[in-house]
């Protein structure tokens, strides 16, 4: 039997399981249970854990490290398997752009997935997808503001004011920045300058 097979080192241990083995617990449930809605997307195509981690969670740690806040795992080619060298902690905007499922819209020459053109306008990855179904044109479905709303960036800022800049691109399409988002960057990066771990400081927003 493998030593690290039941080892969890204090991840579940009278507490609430953590990120990093609930990650885990869930891929290796998604390759290997039929019982669960979501196999026939996992192990239903042929996905499958590596037996490494399949059979330590110690040593599936190891190799991924801790989770930062905020991310879960993701599969880099997501038609892949769970292994080394194909899987990273990854943000929600990162791991809609790269879903198999994911929609592809030109505007004025310029090709994105939904959850780009969401994370630039501001506006909800559903609602730009709702918009679309009902036929709206895409350059209209991702400039037009909702109703009595002033779009926000991913982290909840609203782009109004002072914290917004507009950066044009080559094709001549406006993208949203957004200044507090900007000013947190460069904090952070001042941080880890000086040695300031993320795991001592919390995100200023």
């Amino acid at each position: 039997m493998n030593q690290h097979a039941n080892t969890t080192h204090g991840h579940t241990a009278g507490r609430r399981p953590t990120r990093e083995y609930l990650a885990w617990k869930g891929a290796k449930g998604r390759c290997e249970n039929p019982a669960k809605d979501t196999f026939r997307h996992y192990g239903g195509r042929g996905i499958r854990m590596d037996d490494r981690w399949r059979d330590s969670f110690q040593l599936f740690l190891e190799d991924m490290g801790p989770c930062p806040s905020g991310m879960t795992l993701d599969r880099i080619d997501p038609d892949g398997h769970y292994e080394p060298g194909n899987c990273r902690w990854a943000t929600k905007v990162q791991q809609m752009r790269n879903k198999r499922t994911n929609r592809l819209v030109t505007i004025d020459g310029e090709t994105r997935c939904v959850a780009e053109w969401a994370e630039s306008s501001g506006l909800g990855y559903r609602t730009i997808l709702k918009r679309l179904s009902q036929g709206w044109s895409p350059k209209k479905a991702i400039s037009f503001p909702l109703k009595g709303e002033t779009p926000m960036c991913p982290a909840g800022h609203q782009y109004s004011g002072e914290n917004l800049i507009l950066i044009t691109t080559a094709n001549g399409w406006k993208n949203r920045v957004c200044l507090a988002c900007k000013r947190n960057r460069g904090r952070a990066a001042s941080r880890l300058r000086n040695g300031v771990t993320p795991d001592r400081y919390r995100t200023i927003r």
